[in-house]
């Protein structure tokens, strides 16, 4: 961690400081919101996993849909089953303690059948 000089390197200076910073997120304690396309949908799981486009690449999102998360479609309320692959959803998830965790999940454009 400390070169021969006893100074730490600034590399893993910042790579612990990144990590730090992000401990209360991993937490649950930050919540996160975006939009992109429904990848997958599993029911047996309650998972949904949302493809987020950030610039030339893409955030995968993978979490767990519980029990209590809202899902809607407009103003109407839905059930994780009318979720469809290819459905543009924002998505609001936490980070916690197994995972990604969705509290909201709201269809703003369905996909073509």
């Amino acid at each position: 961690m400390r070169n021969r000089s006893g100074v730490v390197s600034t590399g893993l200076a910042l790579l612990l400081a990144g990590i730090i910073h992000l401990g209360p997120a991993w937490a649950g304690g930050q919540k996160w919101a975006d939009t992109g396309k429904v990848a997958a949908v599993t029911l047996a799981s309650r998972t949904v996993v949302v493809q987020i486009p950030r610039g030339k690449d893409s955030l995968t999102v993978g979490a767990e849909v519980l029990p209590n998360a809202v899902i809607k479609a407009g103003d109407q309320t839905i059930q994780l089953s009318d979720i469809r692959v290819g459905d543009r959803v924002r998505i609001e998830w936490s980070r916690g303690e197994h995972g990604d965790v969705a509290h909201r999940i709201v269809v703003v454009e369905r996909a073509a059948r």
